[in-house]
């Protein structure tokens, strides 16, 4: 049994906390919720979540953060559906106004539902939803859900309530060259009886003809620069102070357009006081400007700009001259399809599945 603990616990926005009783740390919160009488009498699921909006109902008590809070997750929603699915699709509504389509949906029922960031509608304005079960088993043989074909890999990914991520991997059960025809296509896929399985709906969302799939880009493919930089701008940081921030997070100095600015630093610091590096993004009112030292090992930090499809980032390798991919992996608090488009710092780990990746760690904007 693990050591006993206590935690505090808030009910809603404004209220007192209270302190929960943990007998057993490996328990889950969901668990501890209801050994201390605050599950809802009409049986409702109450969820809880941490300061970054992350489901954390099945999250061992002993990893628990300081204050669970009670609340909705961000794209996560328990809502009534308006009408019957027209071609597949049903139209509802978030508590906060927002207009959805619900995969599947049926008139009149009250679901729990995770909200995806693909939109469709005559004006792509709907965001779409499929249902899912905030209590084990989370998904049925029954259920629909909707996801984008990987752009390498027969394993798709959907919404996993155990860590409150998109990171429960689906095989896409399609003939290859049919699936390599869908890379990046977003559509509905029927869970099999293994609920580690799916088919392809193609009668709900069929294949647009001349649709192109994502190609992955070669190693040395001109559309991808030095450290994923597309406007590669090689500089020298002088006043380097290493591990300024944390480690791997360093501090300097560099010289753009005669002007000296600070500037936040990562990679791998080679020489003490002064290094090469290339400049991937300017000052701006809401960060500093941000630099990647030359180098590549494992461990070390990288400013890399999410790619607004698909989880590979590409990074330099100076000792082979080429470009290494590297899967992209979110971390608690830290998503990776909330974040898309935006520049965040990032750290180069092995990995089993895919040899590297890239931990999502912490945005520029936190040192400005």
């Amino acid at each position: 049994m693990g050591q006993i603990q206590l935690l505090n616990f808030q009910l809603a926005e404004g209220h007192p906390t209270s302190t929960l009783h943990v007998p057993d740390s490996s328990m889950t919160l969901n668990d501890v919720l209801k050994v201390n009488g605050f599950t809802p009498r009409d049986g409702s699921f109450r969820f809880l979540i941490d300061d970054h909006g992350t489901m954390i109902n099945h999250r061992e008590a002993s990893r628990a953060p300081r204050l669970v809070r009670c609340g909705e997750p961000s794209d996560v929603e328990q809502l009534w559906i308006d009408d019957d699915a027209k071609r597949g699709f049903a139209p509802a509504v978030r508590s906060n106004g927002e207009h959805v389509l619900v995969l599947n949906g049926r008139a009149f029922d009250f679901q729990t539902v995770y909200v995806t960031k693909w939109k469709r509608g005559p004006n792509k304005n709907h965001r779409v939803a499929y249902q899912f079960s905030p209590e084990p088993p989370f998904y049925n043989a029954t259920n629909l859900v909707y996801l984008r074909v990987p752009n390498k890999g027969h394993l798709g990914r959907v919404y996993n309530p155990k860590t409150g991520r998109v990171d429960l991997d689906v095989r896409l059960d399609v003939p290859q060259h049919e699936l390599d025809a869908m890379r990046g296509f977003w559509s509905a896929w029927q869970l099999q009886p293994d609920l580690v399985s799916a088919t392809f709906r193609g009668d709900l969302t069929p294949l647009p003809s001349g649709y192109k799939p994502y190609v992955q880009p070669t190693p040395r493919s001109k559309s991808v620069q030095k450290s994923g930089s597309k406007k590669k701008r090689d500089v020298r940081v002088a006043k380097l102070n290493i591990d300024a921030f944390g480690d791997g997070l360093h501090k300097g100095a560099l010289k753009y357009n005669n002007h000296w600015s600070k500037a936040l630093v990562c990679g791998v610091p080679r020489v003490p006081n002064t290094a090469n590096g290339v400049l991937v993004a300017t000052r701006n009112a809401n960060r500093p400007a941000m630099v990647n030292l030359d180098g590549y090992q494992y461990g070390m930090t990288q400013l890399i700009k999410i790619p607004d499809e698909g989880e590979t980032y590409d990074l330099f390798a100076p000792a082979q001259q080429t470009n290494v991919s590297c899967i992209i992996r979110s971390s608690p608090g830290l998503d990776l399809e909330t974040l898309r488009g935006r520049w965040v710092i990032a750290r180069l780990k092995r990995c089993t599945n895919h040899k590297r990746k890239l931990v999502l760690e912490a945005l520029p904007a936190k040192f400005r």
